[in-house]
């Protein structure tokens, strides 16, 4: 299938320089609809920016409503985690330096986990109803779990082999992509459940449920994406995906598909068809997060930009500049 061309469209423009500011410049404070799948928040799209990790040149973009990526963010290693809790607060896993930093919306950036925390190269993040943070350590195949004020809690989770993207299912099941070409299940107590298992999956990194709680599973290395109906029946849902990574749904049912060769976001129908919905024009584009937060309107020429260091301290100022830059 050919890709479609998005739509021309008026950019405000705006520069930022990096400062020590809030995430308020770009996250209004009106809450938008929050999913029933634990830990998932969906937003009524298309009125919520969609955050995208680009792993070749560490950066965060901001893809605003629409389509058309914002400016960037700076040091996501990796195939960096990144989810928002709740709350509006966006969370970012570190993979070289083995933290999670957390951006509350009316602030700057801090370290939420750090070195003391336990994590062994943190990968896919994921909420669940009560708010908890689970992390899955790609180092140390295990999945740590900490409350909303970072204390460690037990948790399970045996049979795991190099595990990546994590996502919870309507009952509060936790599923954990593994290298080794499987998706293993965990109750919420940390139980082993019946892992899944498909011919076609090949390096599974991304995962995300439909609100029908059919889970989608991106491919890396196969170039595909996998549908396991609630059955836990697999069948290919879309092939010649040039290798994708972060999957996210929106509250209409589409899905967003983070390409990592192409550096594209495309969305696709319930259906299967797809069209470009953004090119994020760096490099590596990765894992996808809606923000639950729309942007806030921005009176004159801009472009917008928000500061995710996840080795520093969240940091965004706005400067005027001319038409000509």
């Amino acid at each position: 299938m050919t890709h479609k061309t998005a739509p021309a469209t008026t950019v405000i423009r705006r520069r930022f320089s990096l400062e020590a500011a809030s995430l308020a410049v770009v996250l209004a404070a009106s809450v938008l609809s929050v999913s029933a799948h634990a830990g998932l928040y969906a937003p009524a799209a298309p009125s919520a920016p969609i955050f995208v990790t680009n792993q070749n040149v560490n950066q965060v973009v901001v893809v605003p409503p629409g389509g058309g990526p914002s400016t960037v963010t700076t040091n996501p290693t990796a195939f960096p985690g990144i989810a928002f809790d709740r709350d509006g607060n966006l969370y970012i896993a570190n993979t070289q330096a083995n933290t999670i930093q957390k951006f509350p919306v009316g602030g700057g950036g801090s370290i939420f986990l750090g070195l003391s925390s336990g994590l062994n190269m943190p990968t896919g993040l994921a909420f669940d109803s009560a708010g908890n943070l689970y992390v899955a350590n790609y180092g140390n195949d295990s999945i740590s779990k900490f409350s909303l004020s970072g204390t460690s809690l037990p948790f399970s989770s045996p049979g795991l082999n190099k595990p990546n993207g994590l996502a919870f299912d309507n009952a509060g099941n936790l599923y954990a992509a593994n290298s080794n070409n499987s998706i293993s299940k965990f109750s919420s107590s940390g139980t082993p459940l019946a892992p899944l298992f498909n011919p076609n999956l090949n390096l599974p990194v991304g995962l995300a449920f439909d609100s029908g709680d059919n889970l989608f599973v991106s491919n890396v290395a196969g170039n595909s994406i996998v549908k396991f109906n609630t059955a836990g029946m697999g069948a290919v849902f879309a092939s010649n995906v040039p290798t994708p990574v972060g999957l996210a749904f929106d509250s209409s049912g589409f899905l967003y598909v983070g390409e990592n060769t192409g550096n594209l976001v495309e969305k696709y129908t319930p259906g299967g068809a797809h069209s470009l919905f953004a090119d994020c024009g760096l490099g590596g584009t990765a894992n996808l997060a809606f923000s639950p937060y729309s942007l806030v309107a921005v009176p004159e020429p801009a472009t917008f930009a928000v500061g995710f260091l996840c080795l520093g301290v969240a940091m965004v100022r706005r400067r005027r500049v001319s038409a000509a830059e």
